[in-house]
């Protein structure tokens, strides 16, 4: 899921967003259509938390682009809201909904909106990974892209700006020179950079960024986890290999293997070593990270950063991959695995698709 919060309309019974007064536009990915839209809105309050003034009822994605799929046209919508009580009166809120397709080509012109284009990266496994890492592991997808206000990017993502003081030369003009404050902000944040995240010449900010759920170790050839209390408790009644592998609807070898295991604590605690290594040695991601990205991507110097983070966010490997290469690969699509540095590899694929 993802969420989304508008900016602040202050002293306005009926605000209105966008400087225009159209309004404002995000982009949410839909994987099925009975996605829905839950919508709320807060007062602002300067001493005290938001006060929750209306609530509307779950909007189905199927209805709420049925008018405009297929047609390239934008649906609206008034939907009513109801007080944090449940009760009706507290309002209503136009939404307006247009269907976005993912596609290999490029549309001409370019799309006009928040994003113009959608990356998928599959990470299935790692492998390779340096000692001194403790699992379970995440995997980090940044994009970032060259920027040509004044910035630095330190390694943990935040900016650090230069500063401005003016002065005048001996003519009288107005002079500008960096602040201390703003060089030596720069200075150490490049410093840092060079030696935990060495990062391009030119300032680089940060335009999305996505992480897969703690890793898990590699699956078992043996009897599933959810299945061994099952088999344990069968075997117990005295019902056969044959009769439970039957029941539970897997192989007689994974019934036998596991029924082994549970005799001889010397093999239990064997598999159990086994899998402790396994966790670290090969870690298991098996998820699809998904990023809609913004439009500054499409002709800026762009960056895709994986990273490998051990359980105490220390990075286990990282690799830093031109945005080029993936609009340069068969179909858009680059497959793995990826060496990064100090000798870990990640097992998986890229795949760019364009907002059209």
């Amino acid at each position: 899921c993802k969420t989304w919060t508008s900016p602040t309309v202050r002293k306005c019974l009926n605000p209105t967003w966008g400087s225009d007064g159209s309004g404002l536009a995000v982009d949410f990915p839909v994987h099925c259509e009975s996605q829905q839209l839950h919508i709320k809105v807060f007062d602002w309050d300067f001493s005290s938390s938001d006060d929750l003034i209306g609530i509307a009822a779950s909007l189905d994605i199927n209805e709420l682009l049925t008018a405009c799929r297929g047609n390239n046209t934008v649906s609206s919508t008034e939907v009513p809201l109801l007080s944090a009580a449940g009760e009706p009166g507290a309002g209503t809120l136009v939404v307006s909904a247009e269907w976005l397709e993912l596609r290999a080509l490029r549309p001409e012109p370019p799309l006009q909106g928040p994003s113009i284009a959608h990356l998928s990266a599959k990470i299935l496994h790692a492998t390779g990974i340096p000692g001194g890492m403790d699992s379970p592991f995440t995997v980090r997808l940044r994009v970032t892209a060259g920027d040509n206000a004044d910035i630095a990017i330190t390694p943990a993502g935040a900016t650090v700006a230069s500063e401005d003081t003016g002065c005048e030369d001996s003519s009288g003009q107005p002079q500008h020179q960096p602040s201390l404050l703003g060089t030596m902000a720069k200075g150490i944040a490049a410093l840092r950079s060079s030696k935990t995240n060495p990062m391009p010449n030119s300032p680089m900010t940060l335009c999305a960024e996505a992480a897969t759920s703690a890793s898990h170790p590699q699956a078992s050839l043996g009897l599933a986890e959810g299945l061994q209390s099952a088999c344990t408790a069968l075997a117990g009644r005295g019902e056969s290999a044959d009769e439970i592998a039957t029941l539970l609807g897997v192989q007689r070898h994974q019934v036998d293997s596991f029924l082994d295991i549970q005799r001889d604590s010397a093999k239990t605690c064997k598999a159990a070593k086994e899998a402790l290594v396994n966790a670290v040695a090969r870690p298991c991601f098996d998820e699809v990270l998904q990023l809609l990205l913004p439009s500054r991507v499409g002709d800026e110097h762009v960056l895709l950063e994986l990273a490998l983070l051990d359980k105490h966010q220390k990075c286990a490997g990282n690799l830093q991959l031109p945005f080029s290469q993936v609009l340069e690969a068969d179909g858009l699509c680059l497959e793995g695995p990826f060496k990064l540095d100090g000798g870990a590899e990640l097992a998986g694929s890229l795949q760019l698709r364009w907002l059209a």
